[in-house]
């Protein structure tokens, strides 16, 4: 990968995409992989080209694709049928307009310039009748800050004729590109809270940096890193990502960029905001087609070791056709990742086949936790963290050893889940006990999703038979309103016993 240039430093590096997995930190490199790396064999364009016409087998083709250096000719049959859009009638037709605004024009001219000076006229007119077509279709009016123009590049890259270039089109950014990419946009939010989940000492950085995922991933993910690559390199990334034929992938290929560039970052703690920010926009500019398969391998290396319950939650919101009105401030409020309960339950049934394996570390009270509790759960009384805050801390020392001693071998590191109770007002005590853990960059910290009251509604007939030491008549007892009005009692002095005496 090239060296790292900015106008705003004179430190150069290079920054190692192909950096190991954690599995493999301890190993020694070897000295002449980089040297020595064979050249990876061209796809048979005429097998490629047959395989397509003995039908839409996406898995054989993948398996066909997979070591190989995909050729530009072969890459628009490859994208329309990952996209579902071999057979797709021609929608535009012989549409020629009018095409409204002049921007669009002035846009699509503006991107072209990355394109060879003989494709140049005769993309940016498809280009322009792409947009204004989708625009009438869809009543919608452009944006130059839609990234439109950007994410048409590619297909104009590798010569798709304007009918395909619209289905494609359309399918991208119905499948693919997140919605409300704009400042303080949701998919923002949701990627502060997949980096705080992996590597929470870069997240801590960035945010004493008042530096917010937006400033720097708004262009990243609206035009799936087209306007920060090559474009040979984002089309060869195009390539392999659409095969994976999940849209959330984009989220962890962003993440691995600033997590192999995690030293150099905090190596420039002087770096203002907008110097830091220059530098991080670069990034993406080292790339190269070389890269792209570990690129996406340590993406999907990450995405296989974060809670899976966030793709349920804001799929639709997300990558949907359907005009959902996403809830912003639900994602922004949260402290860490949440997960769903079903998800947890799953991972301690079946340790070996799921692979995020939590370790439930349960803030109830005591006398709730004596009540009935998950096997292997860890009880973290939150009235230590109050009244005795000598004993949570080694209580927390203690917990964090254990993680740290099971995650010699990072596919055996057990993810922190911390359940509460489910009640608002008694939860604000985990929220804190959660705070602490975050303060020590401790990763892998989630949240479970409605706490015991939750896990008691899934569980359903099957609690006596899941949970260890359960006692019905005390449960159902801590479950009742009469105790809701308890616990309210019990936070209210806690809180005034935090004002008295501050931690």
């Amino acid at each position: 990968m090239a060296e790292l240039e900015s106008n705003t430093t004179e430190v150069e590096t290079e920054l190692e995409v192909s950096a190991d997995r954690p599995e493999d930190n301890n190993q020694e490199d070897s000295p002449d992989t980089t040297e020595e790396e064979v050249e990876r064999p061209l796809l048979d364009v005429a097998e490629f080209n047959s395989a397509l016409k003995a039908g839409d087998d996406i898995t054989a083709i993948k398996e066909m694709c997979v070591g190989k250096t995909i050729p530009v000719e072969a890459m628009p049959e490859l994208w329309k049928l990952c996209l579902g859009v071999s057979h797709k009638s021609d929608t535009i037709g012989s549409w020629s307009g009018p095409v409204e605004p002049d921007t669009i024009q002035q846009d699509c001219q503006q991107m072209a310039v990355r394109l060879d000076e003989a494709k140049r006229e005769a993309a940016v007119m498809d280009m322009r009748l792409v947009i204004g077509f989708y625009c009438k279709s869809r009543s919608v009016h452009y944006s130059s800050d839609s990234g439109w123009a950007e994410l048409l590049l590619p297909l104009a890259y590798v010569g798709m004729g304007r009918s395909d270039m619209y289905n494609c089109f359309y399918a991208l950014l119905s499948k693919y590109v997140p919605k409300e990419c704009k400042p303080n946009g949701l998919p923002f939010h949701l990627f502060r809270l997949l980096l705080l989940y992996h590597d929470p000492e870069l997240c801590s950085f960035l945010d004493t940096k008042k530096l917010l995922p937006d400033e720097y991933l708004l262009p990243w993910l609206r035009s799936l890193l087209v306007s920060s690559c090559e474009m040979d390199v984002a089309c060869s990334m195009w390539s392999v990502y659409l095969m994976e034929r999940d849209p959330f992938l984009a989220f962890f290929l962003v993440l691995v960029i600033l997590i192999n560039a995690k030293d150099f970052i905090m190596e420039s703690p002087d770096s203002d905001k907008e110097k830091l920010k220059e530098i991080i926009s670069s990034f993406p500019r080292q790339l190269s087609s070389g890269d792209i398969d570990d690129f996406c391998s340590l993406a999907e290396y990450y995405a296989a070791r974060t809670p899976q319950s966030f793709r349920k939650d804001y799929h639709g919101v997300l990558f949907s056709t359907s005009r959902v009105t996403p809830s912003y401030s639900t994602l922004a409020q949260q402290l860490c990742l949440p997960v769903s309960i079903s998800e947890v339950l799953e991972s301690t049934k079946d340790q070996e086949g799921c692979s995020v394996k939590y370790f439930v570390v349960d803030c109830r009270p005591l006398d709730q936790y004596s009540c009935g509790h998950l096997p292997a759960s860890y009880q973290l009384d939150p009235n230590l963290l109050l009244h005795s805050p000598t004993d949570f801390d080694v209580a927390s020392e203690r917990l964090c050893s254990r993680i740290n001693r099971a995650g010699a071998n990072p596919d055996n590191t057990e993810h922190m889940c911390f359940l509460g109770s489910g009640r608002e007002l008694e939860d604000q005590f985990v929220y804190m006990i959660v705070a602490k853990f975050l303060q020590k960059f401790v990763p892998y910290v989630s949240l479970a999703k409605g706490g015991f009251i939750e896990l008691h509604r899934v569980l359903g007939d099957q609690l006596d038979k899941t949970l260890e030491d359960y006692d019905a008549v005390r449960c159902h007892h801590f479950l009742s309103a009469e105790a809701l009005a308890e616990a309210a009692a019990v936070v209210t002095r806690a809180e005034t016993t935090a004002v008295s005496n501050p931690l």
